[in-house]
């Protein structure tokens, strides 16, 4: 890659070679507040900072701050091989703020005016940071928001920086970095059961199927809703990473990350006055939302699998 090269011929599979800076408001009973956020196209790490207003200074400050953290200072010409994604709000167009991206030898990428998914990586960010904190949450102060927000940029690298979100992050055109997981070797049978009704339908729905010889029950985690994971279970061939098990005559497979979160599930077949479908009932699940589609885990379970 050529530093400063424009940002059409950059390698934005590499870390720190694009970022993506938005903004969005907050509240607190001290008022209305600003904050603003930044995403590094590869890896999808994210940082969070909030300001008093919505102006310069504070836009500013992020960015000043996120090159410290990951180019060593905030020097001439320091960050030479970045290129930054904004819109078109005034803060980031402000000359405060053109010079502060001269300054550290930054090439500039804007957005398209009225085409947010330009910026896409940035604002599905300020959507998961709202739905998980800025709407859920009271602030006394504007201190407690933005401590608020800045613990959850840091979680969201340790904990939500998974394989889970690769296809999110690619229909908004980023690309990440696969992640490190640690490897489940040798993984007892009993890692995952099935109750007998459970395996009685199963046989019964692939029965009448061409080839259900080789089909079995996926069980799987993926990001999303409003606790911030979901199941997913549909019928499928096992890949060659799977965790394969044999319940009662029963293949189910588990991908190695999502086999972290369900350890020691029961898979189940419930028939009730809502409908009828399989229920896995995860041992791990410390919290699930009232809509009963969408839960947490263990910490200790997140961790594991975190980047």
């Amino acid at each position: 890659m050529v530093p400063n090269a424009p940002a059409e011929e950059r390698d934005s599979t590499a870390r720190d070679t694009l970022w993506a800076t938005d903004a969005t408001e907050g509240w607190t009973e001290e008022g209305r507040c600003a904050v603003f956020v930044m995403i590094d196209y590869a890896s999808g790490e994210a940082w969070a900072g909030a300001g008093l207003r919505m102006d310069r200074f504070a836009a500013a400050d992020l960015l000043r701050e996120v090159s410290a953290e990951r180019f060593g200072s905030v020097d001439a010409a320091v960050a030479s091989g970045l290129a930054l994604r904004y819109d078109g709000g005034p803060c980031f167009r402000s000359e405060h703020y053109q010079v502060e991206i001269d300054h550290l030898g930054t090439a500039r990428s804007p957005a398209y005016h009225y085409e947010p998914e330009t910026n896409g990586c940035a604002e599905k960010f300020i959507q998961t940071l709202k739905e998980q904190v800025l709407w859920i949450e009271r602030f006394a102060s504007f201190e407690a928001l933005r401590a608020a927000v800045r613990r959850f940029a840091l979680t969201y690298n340790r904990e939500w920086l998974l394989e889970r979100h690769q296809t999110t992050f690619k229909a908004f055109g980023c690309r990440r970095v696969p992640a490190t997981l640690n490897e489940v070797n040798e993984t007892p049978q009993a890692a995952i059961t099935l109750t007998d009704k459970a395996a009685e339908k199963i046989g019964e729905l692939l029965g009448g199927q061409d080839g259900a010889e080789d089909q079995a029950l996926r069980v799987a985690v993926r990001g999303g809703g409003c606790s911030g994971f979901q199941y997913a279970l549909a019928f499928d061939r096992a890949k060659d990473d799977d965790n394969v098990f044999e319940v009662d005559g029963v293949s189910v497979v588990v991908d190695k990350v999502s086999t972290q979160f369900v350890f020691g599930s029961e898979v189940d077949y419930v028939e009730g006055l809502q409908g009828a479908g399989f229920q896995v009932n995860n041992p791990n699940v410390v919290a699930a939302c009232g809509c009963g589609s969408s839960f947490q885990v263990k910490e200790e379970a997140a961790e594991t699998a975190a980047v």
